[in-house]
Order: structure tokens, then C-alpha cells, then sequence
């Protein structure tokens, strides 16, 4: 889905791909299951989230996940060293509803200030 999504932005640019990732609908081409695109700014603001649209627009630089992790800075960290990579972190599981492991692959956007990720459940 990475390498899709990735095509995407390539195809639309940003502003189109970054609206249709987080307007994602469950079984779509973008919400496969529980893999979804989600999409940070270097600077930590989100830009697209396609399960969790009330984190559009706010700086997620510092925000700690709930294992107490700065996950969006190491995210960030990866895009700057390495341009992608994978992470593994805690998350609430949009269908459980209880903490769950997840592990992302992100990737920085060419052109772009910032990366994309999905990430799935284990």
C-alpha cells in the first residue's frame, strides 16, 4: 500500500492523494482492513489521516503514544537518516478499542516536506 500510495501522490500531488487518503472509506482502496495512509509534515503536523480525521492539522511532533514514545518524532527521524523504515509502537485499535501492537513502514514524500506511513496491526 506504500508503494501505491506512494504512486498516488506521484500521479494527483499532494493536496488531491493527502484529501482522498484521509477521506478513505473501510474496504476502499485506502482502508484496507486495518491498513490505512497517514501522513505527517517533517515538523510533525498531520496532513492526512485516514482513520482519525481529528488529528488533521495538529503538531503530533511530541505527542506520546501510549507506551510514552515520541512515535511521530522517531517517524521523523527515520524519513531524515535512513528515507524510510519501519517503527513499531502501541496504538488503540479502531475495532477493539484496546491497545494494540502496530508496525508502520514510512516514507519520506520526494519532492515533499514530510513522509507517509501505514501501518497494520500484529
Amino acid at each position: 500500500m506504500v508503494e501505491d500510495a506512494l504512486a498516488y501522490v506521484k500521479q494527483v500531488g499532494t493536496d488531491k492523494a493527502f484529501q482522498d487518503f484521509t477521506a478513505a472509506v473501510p474496504g476502499g482502496k485506502w482502508h484496507q482492513k486495518d491498513l490505512i495512509v497517514f501522513c505527517c509534515k517533517l515538523d510533525g503536523t498531520c496532513v492526512c489521516n485516514g482513520n482519525n480525521k481529528a488529528l488533521l492539522g495538529k503538531n503530533l511532533l511530541e505527542f506520546k503514544y501510549p507506551d510514552g514514545h515520541m512515535r511521530i518524532k522517531e517517524m521523523v527521524d527515520i524519513v531524515n537518516s535512513k528515507g524510510s523504515g519501519a517503527i513499531e509502537y502501541s496504538w488503540p485499535d479502531p475495532y477493539t478499542r484496546k491497545i494494540g501492537t502496530k508496525q508502520a513502514f514510512v516514507v519520506k514524500i520526494p519532492g515533499y516536506d514530510g513522509f507517509l506511513a501505514v501501518g497494520i496491526y500484529k
